[in-house]
């Protein structure tokens, strides 16, 4: 009997030593990953509702359009997911697919300013900018590489590049967050450039595509802090 209250002691004490949630596996430096899953918002809480409107506003264009120019926006939208779609499909590359971000941005505020100066726009005025945003478009269009070798696709990871990349702008945008963009950015491109060396042989291993999720999920944690502190 006395044994066997040793043993119930003995493994309760053990378990109340356990942390509430182990610890993630380690990186390639040693340091302990996060258990956070890459791309996952839940740790932002509040931010990440603020986040959510701010995509909708700006990349998808809620925010530039009135209900009469539900076209417009529509065709926003649309050319907003044709560059997401080849950024993610390596069909484009990260920094062609930030010019078209930024360009698609700001033809999206040119058209919302226009309506600050007048009740309605003009049917010449709606005309232009759905010629402008036809335009981007051919220029994304011209900018795809049809065909990639599928042993260089990373769209998973492309996946989370693109949600950093609308992070940081979503960042730009708020007085309270603005300030730590810079080094959001370096974060950002400590993974760019890995991706870069990985894919310069034309070809990601196994061994090399954890290498590069390993990384990711180290400055994701990263990237999550920055924004939370």
């Amino acid at each position: 009997m006395k044994t066997f209250i040793l043993t119930i002691v003995v493994t309760l004490s053990f378990n109340a030593s356990l942390p509430a949630f182990p610890p993630g596996p380690r990186s390639q430096h040693g340091e302990i990953k996060s258990p956070i899953a890459p791309g996952d918002l839940a740790p932002l809480e509040a931010l990440a509702d603020k986040f959510a409107a701010f995509r909708k506003a700006n990349l998808y264009g809620e925010s530039f359009y009135s209900k009469p120019d539900a076209e417009l926006q529509k065709q926003h939208g649309e050319t907003y997911t044709l560059i997401s779609d080849s950024m993610i499909s390596d069909r484009i590359s990260e920094t062609q697919g930030a010019i078209f971000i930024s360009e698609l941005i700001r033809l999206g505020s040119i058209h919302k300013s226009m309506q600050k100066d007048a009740a309605a726009l003009t049917p010449e005025e709606k005309n232009a900018g759905a010629k402008s945003l036809t335009e981007l478009q051919a220029k994304i269009k011209e900018a795809i590489v049809e065909e990639v070798a599928t042993e260089i696709l990373t769209p998973e990871i492309n996946k989370v590049q693109l949600k950093m990349h609308e992070l940081s702008l979503f960042a730009q945008s708020d007085e309270k967050l603005a300030s730590k963009t810079s080094s959001l950015n370096r974060r950002f491109n400590e993974i760019l450039d890995d991706e870069k060396k990985i894919k310069e042989d034309r070809k990601v291993s196994d061994r090399e595509r954890e290498k590069m999720m390993s990384n990711l999920t180290v400055i994701w944690a990263q990237y999550i802090a920055i924004l939370k502190r």
